[in-house]
């Protein structure tokens, strides 16, 4: 018996190796692009106005291809009632496409900032709790300063989390979200809390986003 039992463990080490690479590459999951690209579309339907927040797009037209399936969409808002003003960033993918593990603690270095500090937060959002990671950053231009804040996450379920693994954690889904909120930092010691304007668009981001984009799951 035990010269059957060595060929049988090999394939059925063949056998799980071919239905991991299956499940990685899609290959028994057709829906898998038109998931994506449904999800593109209701990204870049998204409302330009929330609540008392007005919204302009950025435009990224060399990211928002007609050959490109995973989208972005890019947009400045301001409170019309404080003045607070943010931008943000909505992405969604395919979880293999590495871009979209690409955080801000790569991007905003190589524009020329320094990373200040940067923590993982748990946010109290109506009944639930949703983890950002918070990273600050500082860019010198002349005798002067300017700094800026980020609120940064990803999402496979509606559950926005930062996890040590991105990558195993997410590579299960067949859409990935990613969102960031950023805004001009004028006080660097300035503590992250509930008054935080990020913190502030994020309650009305975050239930938006789980109506008119991850609804649609």
């Amino acid at each position: 018996m035990r010269r059957f039992l060595l060929p049988a463990l090999m394939a059925l080490a063949l056998l799980a190796g071919g239905v991991l690479h299956g499940r990685w590459s899609d290959r028994w999951v057709p829906e898998s692009k038109a998931q994506i690209a449904a999800a593109g579309t209701r990204i870049m339907a998204f409302p330009i106005n929330l609540g008392n927040w007005k919204g302009v797009d950025n435009d990224w037209p060399e990211l928002n291809t007609e050959n490109t399936v995973e989208k972005v969409l890019t947009r400045s808002y301001t409170n019309r009632l404080n003045g607070n003003s943010v931008g943000i960033l909505l992405a969604c993918g395919n979880p293999r496409n590495l871009s979209l593990f690409h955080t801000p603690l790569e991007c905003y270095p190589a524009q020329g900032y320094t990373l200040m500090a940067s923590e993982k937060h748990s946010l109290q959002m109506g009944a639930s709790t949703v983890e950002f990671m918070v990273s600050d950053f500082k860019r010198a231009q002349g005798p002067l300063a300017n700094y800026v804040r980020v609120f940064w996450s990803w999402s496979g379920s509606g559950d926005w989390q930062v996890p040590e693994h991105p990558r195993l954690v997410f590579g299960p889904y067949r859409v990935l979200y990613k969102v960031y909120v950023a805004r001009p930092l004028l006080n660097p010691e300035e503590p992250v809390g509930d008054e935080d304007p990020c913190v502030e668009f994020l309650r009305e981001l975050l239930p938006e986003v789980e109506r008119s984009v991850l609804s649609g799951e």
